[in-house]
């Protein structure tokens, strides 16, 4: 079954990967760029290379998974890919049994993080996956981070708090951004967002780095492999 599920994350273009009961990994050219790790079971290409913080934290988690032979979801907002840039990526982990409900290692997959926000519901839209690199350069980055206040709905006094400006501050750039593009408003710069899909970005600094555990699940049956 293992060399069943090499086979399939082989074909996959989403991060994911297996392991033995001697914690010897595959994991996918996909996972492999995201942790940026040299270390694969069928490969020894860059062995010597020092493992990176994503790739440190993954082994932790698998190992983890593993022990306590239950799925695990975790929250990953950590530094990936060779350009360690911060991303929020959701890593499950699901024990593999045998006849003899003995563990004999894990499948795991990664995927981007869904941000979702009450609004939304209210607003009877779907989550959406957060964009982490800037869209395009119609906004610097001071104007971004306003901006991205802004789609989530606070004032202006609520930014100025939370960028440690001023009040006036804010409303000068807020007017300087509206008229660049030519709205009136927030709601017409929201729309405006929408429209060029640029309204699902966070900057990277907005993000809480770490883990952040969605779900360690108990089963009543173990899976046999």
């Amino acid at each position: 079954m293992r060399k069943s599920l090499i086979r399939l994350c082989q074909r996959s273009t989403e991060p994911c990967g297996v392991t033995d009961e001697k914690s010897s990994i595959y994991a996918n050219p996909a996972l492999r760029n995201l942790l940026h790790f040299p270390r694969c079971v069928n490969s020894e290409e860059g062995a010597d290379v020092t493992p990176s913080d994503a790739m440190t934290v993954f082994e932790t988690q698998e190992k983890q998974a593993r022990d306590q032979k239950l799925p695990l979801c975790i929250l990953n907002i950590l530094p990936y890919g060779s350009e360690k840039k911060i991303q929020p990526y959701l890593f499950d982990f699901f024990p593999l049994f045998n006849e003899k409900g003995q563990c004999i290692g894990t499948f795991f997959y990664a995927r981007l993080f869904p941000f979702f926000s009450l609004l939304e519901c209210t607003e009877k839209k779907l989550p959406r996956t957060a964009a982490v690199q800037k869209p395009n350069k119609i906004f610097t980055e001071k104007e971004w981070d306003i901006v991205f206040f802004l789609l989530n709905r606070l004032g202006s006094k609520e930014i100025a708090k939370i960028l440690h400006s001023s009040h006036r501050t804010i409303e000068n750039r807020l007017q300087i951004i509206y008229e660049n593009l030519g709205v009136h408003n927030s709601e017409q710069l929201r729309n405006f967002c929408e429209r060029k899909g640029i309204d699902n970005y966070i900057p990277s600094k907005f993000l809480p780095t770490g883990s952040h555990v969605i779900s360690f699940s108990s089963v009543s049956q173990k899976n046999q492999f």
